[in-house]
């Protein structure tokens, strides 16, 4: 992956006994979407919430938006935030999923990662709510540069 000076500073390294994770702005951060591309092949989208009337930065944020949100809700916690915007991050993530699914001619298996321990999975164009999320095996980000090898797939320095 290319990056700038300043975005390799941002960038976090996270390491253990089994794999690693190197996490570019953006990425890492609940919550986001996990498609899985293949047999332990998982591909992460993140999810950015855009002020209304803000345009999009879509070179700082890769990935997906939920647009149009109330200043006051970004004022909130993170948590708060995807409580409150439950809703439209599912819209997105059907969206995200199914558009994924329809360029690529294959039928996209997904999970809305919520937190730590919560993930709602798409299977069969159905949601279903689990209480564990994907982890492990080999983490890309939208253009397929390798951002964790049998790593979890967030940045938990960032997500506090």
């Amino acid at each position: 992956m290319m990056m700038n000076k300043k975005e390799e500073k941002e960038c976090t390294l996270l390491t253990n006994s089994k794999g690693y994770a190197q996490f570019p702005p953006g990425y890492g951060i609940f919550p986001y979407i996990i498609l899985k591309t293949g047999l332990n092949l998982f591909m992460q989208i993140p999810i950015h919430f855009v002020k209304k009337g803000d345009k999009i930065d879509f070179k700082k944020n890769i990935g997906t938006h939920v647009t149009d949100v109330d200043e006051r809700i970004l004022k909130q916690a993170r948590e708060c935030q995807i409580f409150i915007l439950h809703d439209k991050i599912i819209e997105v993530t059907e969206f995200v999923i199914r558009k994924a699914s329809f360029y690529s001619k294959e039928k996209f298996e997904g999970c809305l990662v919520l937190n730590k321990k919560q993930g709602i999975f798409y299977k069969d164009g159905e949601f279903t709510r689990k209480n564990h999320i994907p982890s492990g095996g080999v983490l890309t980000d939208q253009q397929h540069n390798i951002l964790a090898i049998n790593f979890d797939h967030f940045n938990y320095l960032k997500n506090e």
